[in-house]
């Protein structure tokens, strides 16, 4: 019984978050557009697309199997723990491959766009210490969503307070990126779980 009701309070909880990134985009796509214009928003949406590939290399399909093992081995403290700093450490690495590669992109780009790859760039650096899977496959949806939902609308609203004109490309990433992908990280968890390798 308590399962079943858990379960559909992790629908409820995921059903509410999609509608609200459904609902975000339509309220922030209008206005960005008219105050960006097509120009900035072709730069952004170009670059954020290379830079898309670099985040697929750096997660390199461990997302799902994540979250997959930890739901195994949820009762079992100690191996879940190790299975923990296990993909935190498969995850550096990753990403310290990704971010080597892309540095290369950067390096290659023009002066006036480069500043943009680095902003864009540090959603890379971000996936080493993303551990949603780890809530997820505890399925402790209701702390990830719910701090999602408060910092989504938070970049909404910070969207429309900060970006005024064509040179606030920069902000917009900032915002539209990172407050949205930051909200998948719990730095403390890192603390509440023991790593069984000696240093």
């Amino acid at each position: 019984m308590d399962t079943d009701k858990k379960i559909k309070k992790n629908y409820i909880y995921n059903v509410t978050y999609q509608i609200l990134n459904l609902i975000a985009p339509l309220l922030t796509t209008p206005y960005v557009a008219r105050v960006l214009g097509v120009e900035q928003i072709g730069r952004y949406s170009y670059i954020s697309s290379i830079t898309t590939y670099f985040i697929t290399l750096a997660i390199l399909g461990s997302t799902p199997y994540a979250q997959r093992e930890i739901a195994y081995l949820k009762g079992d403290k100690e191996k879940y723990s190790q299975l923990f700093w296990e993909m935190v450490a498969f995850r550096t690495l990753t990403v310290l491959v990704s971010c080597l590669l892309y540095g290369i992109i950067i390096i290659g780009a023009p002066t006036e766009e480069r500043m943009l790859y680095i902003l864009q760039g540090i959603n890379i650096i971000i996936v080493a210490v993303d551990i949603t899977w780890f809530f997820q496959g505890l399925e402790n949806f209701k702390k990830v969503i719910i701090r999602n939902m408060i910092v989504r609308c938070a970049s909404i609203v910070l969207i429309f307070l900060l970006v005024k004109n064509e040179s606030d490309l920069a902000i917009h990433v900032y915002f539209i990126r990172y407050t949205f992908d930051w909200t998948g990280n719990d730095m403390g968890i890192f603390k509440g779980i023991s790593c069984p390798y000696s240093l």
